[in-house]
């Protein structure tokens, strides 16, 4: 996977004729829009279509120039967007379930509204954190040893000790450490560069 910054992503865009800026648009933000959906409660289906009509409808707006990075950043547009998708989504569900259709019972279909605003941005905000993370750490992944990786998952995501790290990969407690330091920090470096707009 090549590694692209939000504003190379977006300054493709433009070209309507472009598939493959299309496709690494909805790479870049196709799964944080996905996640924030179906936590809200949606099905996988929904939180699909859901995403589709964000990017779609975002895509239209940037294309039209409507996007203006000084008045607030790629995520908190995209969230405004995915947010009102959402919501409608849910409303149809609610009156096809109204009008005799399959669904969830009338107390479940009304969940969503009653989920404050902060919910939904916490939520957001996680679901975002939680996509650049991955992406920078697939980046990572292509920088540094598979050995290196293997250190950092065991020490991030393992739950073992630096002592216990160190001993199933046969290196030293520093150098556990070492690879800690080295990936967590080109992962906020990455972080950063990725979210530039």
């Amino acid at each position: 996977m090549e590694w692209k910054t939000t504003s190379t992503v977006l300054d493709k865009l433009h070209d309507h004729a472009d598939q493959t800026a299309w496709t690494d648009f909805v790479g870049h933000f196709r799964a944080p829009i996905v996640r924030f959906v179906m936590r809200n409660g949606l099905s996988a289906s929904d939180a699909e279509d859901v995403a589709q009509e964000t990017m779609m409808a975002f895509a239209r707006n940037y294309r039209l120039n409507r996007y203006d990075r000084t008045k607030g950043r790629l995520k908190d547009w995209l969230f405004g967007i995915a947010r009102n998708q959402m919501l409608q989504a849910r409303k149809s569900r609610m009156l096809q379930f109204d009008a005799g259709g399959a669904g969830s019972s009338a107390s479940e279909s009304n969940a969503i509204f009653d989920v404050p605003d902060a919910a939904h941005v916490a939520w957001w905000e996680d679901e975002w954190e939680r996509a650049v993370y991955e992406r920078c750490l697939d980046q990572v992944r292509n920088e540094v040893t598979a050995q290196s990786m293997e250190i950092f998952k065991l020490l991030i995501t393992g739950g073992i000790s630096a002592d216990e790290v160190a001993a199933r990969s046969g290196v030293s407690t520093t150098v556990v450490y070492n690879v800690k330091s080295r990936v967590s920090r080109r992962i906020a470096e990455l972080a950063r560069k990725y979210q530039d707009c």
